[in-house]
């Protein structure tokens, strides 16, 4: 007797897929947090993601601001800066400082994921097939 497989509609099983290779990567990190210093680990993946999602946005030429101007570039570093200043001026320890300067990051790198994930959608709406392996979202697929 064959069992039948749990079937949901195709975009709860697609989500369901991500989410599960989301915490098999974070499991995989907290792993790799046993063979490498943690401060390190959390200062070098940051950079390395942001990196991944600005090469596929530019392409591959192994310079992420060569397309950026001279003159944005000396734009947003005395920004940068200016900000770094005023951090430091309203702190009054340290590690508000830094915690402020993670609110930021944390901000940063949703602004940075927010096209990506409006691009997702978008093909999403207009790909359903490509995404979901259905002609529709709301079509009704098996759990993998």
């Amino acid at each position: 007797m064959e069992t039948e497989k749990a079937t949901g509609p195709a975009w709860q099983v697609r989500e369901s897929a991500r989410q599960r290779l989301l915490e098999g990567i974070q499991q995989k990190i907290i792993r790799l947090e046993d063979d490498v210093e943690r401060v390190n680990l959390h200062r070098m993946l940051p950079h390395l993601l942001v990196g991944a999602l600005t090469l596929s946005r530019c392409g591959t030429n192994g310079d992420d601001f060569s397309e950026i101007s001279w003159d944005e570039k000396e734009k947003v570093t005395n920004f940068f800066c200016e900000v770094l200043g005023e951090i430091r001026r309203f702190q009054r320890s340290g590690d508000e400082g830094n915690a402020l300067l993670a609110k930021l990051l944390e901000w940063t790198a949703g602004e940075i994921a927010r096209p990506f994930h409006s691009a997702l959608q978008t093909q999403a709406f207009h790909e359903p097939e490509k995404i979901y392996g259905a002609k529709r979202a709301m079509d009704k697929v098996p759990f993998e």
